[in-house]
């Protein structure tokens, strides 16, 4: 993946009719597939939110409201604190 696009792969997935319903918006279910997959990637720590909701087919801050939604609220690692104490020294507010 390259800044903000992916390389595509066509898959084909067999469903027990019980949940195909459960997945699908519409008549098309690959929208919502696509939804759940990346929220269980972003869950797991495969994907960044900016990966996972271009994956998801979402802009970034409606992808944000359904992770956090679910509880699944946006990553802050040391490395971001860092970076946050850095830039606010240089700022002088630290």
């Amino acid at each position: 993946m390259t800044a903000g696009v992916f390389n595509m792969a066509k898959v084909t997935l067999e469903l027990p009719d019980e949940v195909l319903p459960l997945v699908a918006e519409g008549q098309d279910p690959v929208p919502g597939l696509k939804r759940r997959l990346a929220v269980a990637l972003y869950a797991e720590g495969a994907l960044s939110m900016g990966s996972a909701a271009l994956l998801a087919g979402m802009p970034y801050m409606d992808f944000w409201e359904l992770v956090t939604g679910l509880g699944l609220g946006p990553r802050y690692t040391e490395q971001h604190y860092k970076e946050d104490v850095k830039a606010l020294k240089e700022l002088g507010l630290l």
